[in-house]
């Protein structure tokens, strides 16, 4: 008899719901949905030039919690290097280390905002999708995925 159909089934129910966990966990979550309990993402789509080393992701968070939500990075396998970017007074341009988002409220990094990337680890094709993964101050997370497109096509 195999030592699987000898284990009580109690533990085969808990390595069952052990694997259902892991996989529920590891499954992006795709534009318009609910990223986690924390957050809402909104139109995640990244914009590239042809040619191009470098993308900005741009989409829209809204922080669904009654505490102020502190992004502190970004992450993808699409780049070396990922950043929060701000465009400040008299045209200047500088990363910032992390950025909070107020209880109830939303951020557009479309505009003054945005995530850029650079050093990309292959060039982008359009309609490509990209898995991102956000970082708040309290170590959780949520993944997202963008998809490459032109400006005008959000």
């Amino acid at each position: 008899m195999s030592s699987f159909a000898q284990a009580p089934s109690w533990r085969i129910l808990f390595r069952l719901v052990v694997v259902m966990a892991a996989f529920l966990v590891a499954q992006p979550i795709a534009a318009h949905t609910e990223a986690g309990f924390l957050a809402d993402v909104d139109h995640p789509f990244l914009v590239a030039g042809p040619g191009s080393d470098a993308a900005q992701l741009r989409f829209n968070l809204h922080n669904n919690t009654g505490d102020p939500l502190m992004l502190v990075g970004i992450e993808t396998s699409a780049a070396r290097r990922v950043a929060i970017m701000a465009r400040v007074g008299g045209g200047k341009v500088l990363p910032l280390p992390a950025i909070t988002i107020p209880p109830h409220e939303s951020l557009d990094f479309s505009g003054q905002l945005w995530i850029e990337l650079s050093n990309l680890s292959a060039p982008l094709r359009q309609g490509q999708e990209i898995v991102f993964r956000l970082i708040f101050s309290d170590g959780r997370w949520s993944d997202i995925v963008a998809l490459v497109g032109d400006a005008d096509d959000h």
